[in-house]
């Protein structure tokens, strides 16, 4: 296998490594064999949920805790600020109505709930 000629750099990006070209030990040897290629794991949507839901709870009781102990009469209201706090929240709550709607589909195909760690 020959890398590809290194480029300069130009306008401040470097350029891309052979190592992203360069397929992982796995995959290499079932492409040399001719197999199918391994399978990807996929992720679980359920971590990324809760921990938007808790970000965005967290940032809502933050904020409006600490608004609430400005005297300035220029502050801006603690509720009008901390409501911006629900925008993680509602992705995490689609995350994780995502992750209950294909739960019957992942049974379904054999795969079994792992425990959130």
């Amino acid at each position: 296998m020959t890398l590809p000629p290194q480029r300069p750099i130009r306008w401040g990006v470097a350029p891309r490594s052979h190592s992203s070209a360069t397929p992982p030990p796995a995959t290499r040897s079932a492409l040399e064999k001719g197999q199918a290629l391994p399978e990807t794991p996929k992720g679980d949507v359920r971590k990324s949920a809760i921990v938007l839901i808790a970000l965005g709870l967290g940032y809502s009781i933050a904020i409006y805790t600490t608004l609430s102990f400005v005297t300035d009469g220029d502050a801006p209201e603690p509720l009008a600020v901390s409501i911006w706090g629900i925008v993680p929240m509602l992705i995490g709550a689609a995350l994780w109505l995502y992750w209950r709607m294909t739960e019957k589909e992942r049974k379904l195909e054999g795969h079994s709930t792992p425990p959130l760690t």
